[in-house]
């Protein structure tokens, strides 16, 4: 009996420590590829002047967005398969300054 007893609390154990194991946020950074594989979360921190302005692809979902004096951060969710690239510029930029020179990109290759 004691056994089937110690075999139970193992496998809820088990399934409590499975469940509660959430990898943390991948942090992207500019200009350099990531991977993340589909389920993982990801995450950019910007300078509270700056914004994401766009990007292409469809690997990653926008799962919230939390302003803060200092700083804005997005939480991404690989959704699916495939190459996302997300396009940061500040949100003024003054006339007659080029706008290439201060967008940035985050490369992400979503896997399996």
């Amino acid at each position: 009996m004691r056994t089937i007893i110690r075999y139970a609390v193992l496998g809820v154990g088990a399934i409590f420590f499975t469940c509660a194991a959430t990898r943390a946020p991948v942090r992207l950074q500019p200009e350099q590829p990531t991977t993340l594989h589909v389920g993982q979360t990801a995450v950019v921190r910007l300078p509270a002047q700056h914004d994401v302005i766009g990007g292409a692809g469809t690997a990653l979902v926008l799962v919230k967005k939390t302003r803060r004096r200092d700083a804005t951060i997005y939480l991404y969710r690989a959704v699916e398969t495939g190459n996302q690239v997300l396009i940061v510029t500040p949100r003024n930029i003054p006339s007659g300054q080029c706008i290439s020179c201060v967008t940035e990109h985050y490369f992400i290759k979503v896997v399996q």
